[in-house]
């Protein structure tokens, strides 16, 4: 629920230059005593309303389905150990492979493993089944 409505918080702000925009310009006209017929600010309503729902609709998945890049990006994340850990080795992870070292020790080639740690690029990983057969540093 809070993502939800953090989501919604930036859609206002991205939202929020256009409706100053408008303000700002029948505030204006209001100064210089342009009469407006009232057909013409429901269409301008109208129009604004269209362009935030279209921009909601554009924005929406790049903004809710965000990537995450830096040195946590990995952490969470799950993948297969490729080259046995002992406690060093080769996991793969979303098709990449990358060097592994098993906090629990020696881990089999096909366990899977979940990244706990990232120390450049170097992931720190536990085993998701237990077949851990070693502890770390023996």
């Amino acid at each position: 629920m809070k993502k939800r409505i953090g989501l919604w918080l930036k859609m206002v702000l991205l939202l929020s230059d256009g409706i100053i925009i408008a303000a700002i310009t029948v505030f204006v006209l209001w100064k210089l005593e342009v009469v407006l017929h009232p057909g013409v600010l429901a269409l301008i309503a109208v129009v604004l309303i269209a362009f935030g729902y279209l921009t909601y609709k554009l924005l929406w998945p790049v903004i809710k389905d965000r990537k995450v890049c830096g040195p946590d990006s990995m952490v969470g994340l799950q993948g297969e150990v490729v080259k046995l850990l002992d406690p060093e080795g080769v996991v793969k992870i979303r098709g990449e492979l990358w060097k592994a070292i098993a906090v629990c020790g020696r881990t089999e080639t096909g366990t899977r493993v979940k990244v706990i740690e990232q120390e450049g690029l170097t992931l720190i990983v536990e085993s998701k089944t237990g077949k851990n057969t070693a502890e770390y540093g023996t």
